[in-house]
């Protein structure tokens, strides 16, 4: 039986916000969200951010929601 692996999708901000040269408190003021969430998105890849936090960090950094994101391979069926 060949090998199915599974993806999971891992979010990108912190990466982002480097290329853009920008701090989370500076996003955190900048897209009217808690300094708190900011930090929870960057720190742990994995977290399930709400839709509308999402669509804030992407506006802020002007990127679409998709460059937020990544797929990376998870754990094997």
């Amino acid at each position: 039986m060949p090998d199915i692996q599974t993806l999971k999708r891992r979010l990108r901000v912190k990466e982002v916000l480097a290329q853009r040269h920008m701090s989370m408190a500076k996003l955190s003021r900048r897209g009217g969200l808690t300094l708190r969430t900011v930090r929870n998105v960057c720190r742990n890849p994995f977290h399930a951010a709400r839709e509308i936090t999402l669509q804030k960090i992407a506006k802020t950094l002007d990127v679409p929601v998709s460059d937020l994101f990544e797929d990376v391979p998870g754990d094997g069926i």
